[in-house]
């Protein structure tokens, strides 16, 4: 079974006018931390398919760009592992890489001749600058995918809105559009073929100028497996009383899934 065909190709933007090359896809998995429900993934494992070449995921930790908190990258880094996991179960290698993240990217697709490279849409100024450095300085097709957004942002509006009344009726109309049933991600069929490094995942936060004063939570499990879970707990136990206690922090009346929507361990049109 393929995904082609499967993805509405308006999810995805072209970032620059480069053609897709003879060599592998790269997915640089950036603010969607998960294997399943997500767009950009789902959209680089079609891309391999039409190329008929590997597919490998890559995460950035670019140290300048992050909170410098324990707690920050205690849940990050948990929530990869769980993502390490599940790739390998598709025969989908995971790079990690530490440091800027327009150098380290561009290194990265020179180095393994990369064919095209995929990434999941954030606005943010600093992550569409190192973007558009790397469009021109790669030799292959960039693509963006909004795994983030039910609707695309780039299909919502085109322009700055200034209230959410009037953002509110150009994501409505478009819901029954996009409002629809996640593929499943395949096992790789096309080997890569570079030895993959080991993640040293223990001695990560070494390499990191972390506060250790703001410490990891521990009444909340990172990962996407953690915030499913959280969330059929709040659709079976609180949902009913959501709406009277959500702005009272001392009764156990909100969610608690923002964190995951924050690290990209669950999608907003899962839940």
């Amino acid at each position: 079974m393929s995904t082609k065909h499967l993805l509405d190709e308006t999810r995805v933007k072209k970032s620059n006018t480069k053609a897709d090359q003879e060599g592998s896809v790269c997915y640089l998995m950036q603010r969607e931390h998960r294997v399943n429900d997500n767009w950009a993934l789902l959209y680089a494992q079609q891309k391999s398919q039409e190329l008929q070449q590997s597919l490998v995921v890559v995460v950035c930790i670019d140290p300048a760009w992050y909170p410098t908190t324990a707690r920050h990258y205690d849940f990050m880094i948990q929530g990869l592992q769980e993502v390490e996991s599940e790739l390998k179960k598709l025969h989908i290698p995971l790079y990690v890489l530490l440091g800027d993240l327009e150098k380290e990217i561009i290194h990265f697709v020179k180095e393994h001749h990369l064919g095209a490279l995929v990434t999941d849409f954030n606005p943010l100024h600093y992550y569409q600058t190192a973007l558009k450095k790397m469009s021109k300085s790669i030799a292959c097709s960039l693509y963006e995918v909004d795994a983030h957004n039910i609707v695309p942002c780039w299909v919502t509006s085109q322009k700055q809105e200034y209230a959410a009344r009037t953002i509110r009726s150009k994501i409505h109309k478009n819901l029954a559009t996009y409002l629809t049933e996640f593929p499943k991600v395949l096992k790789n069929t096309v080997a890569w073929n570079s030895k993959v490094p080991a993640i040293a995942w223990k001695t990560l936060h070494k390499k990191l100028d972390l506060d250790a004063g703001v410490k990891a939570v521990t009444w909340l499990q990172p990962g996407e497996k953690e915030a499913h879970a959280a969330l059929r707990y709040f659709i079976k136990n609180t949902l009913q009383k959501y709406a009277v206690l959500r702005n009272d922090p001392a009764q156990e009346g909100q969610s608690n899934v923002s964190p995951y929507l924050h690290f990209g361990h669950i999608a907003a049109q899962r839940i």
